[in-house]
C-alpha cells in the first residue's frame, strides 16, 4: 500500500502539532518542579519562622530576668546609647532622682518637658 507523500504544508502542520504537544508535556513537568520547589521553600521558611519565634521567646525571658535583677538589686544605674542619650535607668536611680527633684521644681519641669522624665 502506497501512501501519498506528505505535502510541505502538512509536514509543517504536523511539526507544529508535535511542538505543541511537547510544550504541553514540558509545561506539566515544569509546573510540577515549580510546585515541589515552592513546597520545599515554604517548609524551609516555616522552620525558620519557628526558630525565630523560639529565639524571641528566649530573648524575652532573658530581658525579663535582667529587668527583675536590676529592679531588685538596689543599684542605681543609667543606660545610655552610643550618642549618650538616656535609654533607661534602674528603679533605684529613679528614687534617688525623685528625692533630688523634690526640692528643684525648675529642673523637674525641664526634664519632663524634654521627655527625659515622667
Amino acid at each position: 500500500m502506497n501512501k501519498d507523500p506528505i505535502t510541505t504544508s502538512e509536514a509543517a502542520a504536523l511539526g507544529r502539532e508535535a511542538e505543541k504537544r511537547l510544550r504541553a508535556e514540558t509545561a506539566d513537568i515544569d509546573n510540577f518542579r515549580i510546585e515541589v520547589e515552592t513546597q520545599r521553600l515554604l517548609r524551609e521558611l516555616q522552620v525558620h519562622q519557628v526558630e525565630l519565634e523560639m529565639q524571641n521567646e528566649e530573648l524575652l525571658k532573658a530581658n525579663c530576668d535582667m529587668e527583675n535583677l536590676l529592679a531588685s538589686s538596689g543599684v542605681a544605674s543609667i543606660f545610655l546609647d552610643q550618642q549618650l542619650i538616656i535609654r533607661g535607668f534602674t528603679p533605684a536611680l529613679r528614687n534617688r532622682i525623685n528625692k533630688f527633684l523634690k526640692g528643684n521644681s525648675c529642673l523637674k519641669s525641664y526634664l519632663i518637658q524634654q521627655h527625659i522624665w515622667r
